[in-house]
């Protein structure tokens, strides 16, 4: 039998089981549409605004229609021809024509085969990569810069359009395909394997679900441009998974037993625990190790996604099912338990992007943003651009004294290698952030939320010019840097902030120390109000600091007796900084991991000049 006939044997099986054929013909139509919709809006975009006339899309429509339907006809047969010559090459040739742009030859694609039920080998093998190919294309480009979502004119506070609430439902939609599967397409044979296929349906939902929830966060260009991506990727994904294709692969899958079974799943789940026991690892490599962790995520997700979309939605099967189940119970904890650095990723390049702006376009998209991250939720307003733009400013500036730059990945799928010189234009962008903030925020809040955002508010510019004030030493600014820390000291003492209040005075009493002004460090160390609301940790690092001075200052005997007192104190590992940190109910950006190293390195350079105070010790967490 030729590979061409075997294939239409397959296929008119296919039509014969329950269900499966109807609903991968629904799918494709479905998707099609879609490709053909994004399709007229970039050309609608792209087009000289007196061209922009809604003939424009009707022509580039019908044209497309037009061109597929002839094609289920006179075509028809040469097209045929070469599908029994080489199903590969009418594979390419439906992906050429969708990754040229022809994303409306899509939707010709699926009205030619999906009514007028032509030739179903030319469905699977040329409709449905002509339908990939388009959405590939959109999913990659369309987001394309963020000139394209970038707001020109209207309202700063513009609340979000009808097209980014359809977006949002879209993004939580998918999570029910996997669900929809398993409830539409029966499993041969029964047996307990139903009540596996919905456990697994659940954990991959679960999976896009938290895909969702990193996309909230970012900035309203940058959402849109990653829901049409992610979504466009998971129906383009089902497409393929629902057809014949995917029989096929999940054919080929069952006939390999070392593939499938629980045998399978137990290898999958000791990949899962080497990878999370690797992701600490990974992530102190600093931005370099972070994007490998968003790395494996990543294809963690996709890498499980697929097997249990073949082999436990679509085309469930008893060998197949059990391993693709583990899969996505592996992928759910990997996910789980990373969640916060695919935040942090996604945000790090939101935050990159800002600065791909002019003026004007920062400024309307920051006032989006405020409408989004305030204006939505008075109680609940949402800091977390203005925590990013932090953090990736002091990575920024540390990249100055040692490599630990950050690549991110904006949503153009442009490359941006971010340096030393970026930080102090970050820093420049939150200010504005913050500046938008009061300017529009702060005066539409309810009377009954107004006290909680203009606490928030003064928080975020101590931490500001905290920032400020340790990205400036780390680029050599050491004047900068003790103004920058003398503001963030006023700043948290204003805000009786204890904790975060001490993390300030001890980094300005370092910067005014490179100055050669002890003095001036002790007035700073020697400031604080209420010693006695000092969590023990912070008062331990306190002390260091203290004893530090003492030192500089040849007072070996009053260093040392600081230090024996710091040692006092047991309290001595990064949990113990973060619960200090927390108790100040402040968002900052100081890192407890930071303080616990710096605190390590004061002592041990006392260590070294006054030896017999107990000598160093291995800190804990």
């Amino acid at each position: 039998m030729h590979g061409i006939d075997a294939i239409a044997v397959l296929l008119g099986e296919t039509r014969a089981t329950a269900g499966t054929p109807s609903l991968w013909m629904f799918l494709l139509i479905g998707v099609g549409l879609l490709c053909a919709e994004l399709r007229l809006r970039e050309t609608g975009r792209s087009a000289s605004p007196s061209l922009w006339v809604p003939g424009l899309f009707l022509a580039d429509l019908v044209a497309g229609t037009v061109l597929l339907l002839f094609a289920a006809g006179p075509l028809e047969a040469p097209l045929r021809s070469l599908a029994s010559a080489s199903t590969v090459l009418l594979v390419v040739l439906g992906l050429v024509l969708g990754l040229a742009g022809l994303a409306n030859l899509g939707l010709g694609a699926a009205v030619a085969y999906g009514f007028f039920h032509v030739d179903p080998t030319l469905a699977a093998w040329l409709a449905t990569p002509i339908v990939v190919g388009a959405g590939l294309r959109l999913a990659t480009t369309l987001p394309g810069s963020l000139g394209r979502f970038a707001p020109r004119d209207g309202d700063l506070v513009e609340p979000p359009g009808l097209a980014d609430g359809l977006w949002a439902l879209a993004g939580r939609a998918v999570a029910l395909i996997p669900l929809a599967g398993v409830l539409l397409v029966p499993m041969p044979g029964g047996g307990p394997d139903p009540t596996l296929r919905v456990g697994g349906a659940l954990l991959v939902g679960a999976q896009l679900l938290m895909y969702e929830g990193a996309r909230g966060p970012l900035t309203r260009v940058n959402r849109r441009a990653a829901r049409t991506r992610d979504v466009c990727l998971v129906l383009l994904l089902t497409v393929v998974a629902a057809g014949p294709a995917g029989e096929l692969a999940t054919a080929w899958w069952a006939s390999i037993p070392a593939l499938t079974g629980w045998s399978a799943g137990r290898f999958l789940l000791a990949a899962g625990a080497i990878g999370l026991a690797l992701v600490p690892v990974l992530r102190r490599g600093g931005g370099t190790g972070v994007r490998l962790v968003f790395g494996v995520v990543r294809l963690a997700l996709l890498g499980l996604l697929v097997p249990f979309f073949l082999g436990g939605v679509f085309h469930p099967a008893h060998g197949p099912l059990a391993a693709a189940t583990v899969g996505a119970a592996v992928g759910a904890i990997v996910l789980l338990g990373n969640q916060s650095g695919i935040r942090a990723a996604r945000q790090s390049a939101d935050a990159a992007s800002l600065l791909t702006l002019e003026d004007r376009a920062r400024r309307r998209v920051l006032g989006w943003w405020v409408a989004d991250a305030f204006l939505r939720r008075p109680a609940r307003p949402d800091y977390s651009l203005v925590r990013r733009l932090n953090a990736v400013a002091q990575r920024c500036a540390e990249a100055a004294t040692r490599p630990s730059g950050l690549r991110v990945r904006l949503s153009s799928g442009q490359r941006v290698e971010l340096t030393s010189a970026h930080a102090a234009p970050l820093l420049a962008v939150e200010a504005t952030a913050l500046d938008l903030v009061d300017e529009l925020a702060v005066p539409r809040h309810p009377p009954e939320h107004r006290p909680r955002i203009e606490f928030a508010q003064r928080a975020a510019r101590a931490d500001l010019a905290a920032t400020r004030a340790r990205v400036a030493q780390d680029l050599g600014d050491r004047d900068g840097a003790l103004a920058a820390g003398e503001e963030a000291i006023e700043r948290f003492r204003a805000l009786e902030t204890a904790s975060a209040e001490v993390a300030a005075r001890v980094d300005a009493a370092g910067f005014a120390r490179s100055l050669g002004r002890i003095d001036e460090a002790e007035r700073m160390l020697a400031g604080i109000r209420e010693p006695k609301r000092i969590p023990p940790v912070m008062r331990r690092y306190l002390l260091v600091a203290r004893a530090l001075l003492k030192q500089d200052r040849g007072d070996t005997e009053a260093a040392g007796e600081l230090l024996r007192e710091a040692r006092q104190i047991s309290d001595r590992s990064v949990s113990a900084f973060r619960a200090a940190l927390a108790a100040d109910r402040l968002a900052v950006t100081a890192r407890p991991g930071d303080l616990l190293r710096r605190m390590v390195a004061l002592e041990a350079v006392l260590d070294r000049a006054a030896p017999g105070t107990d000598g160093p010790r291995r800190p804990a967490g």
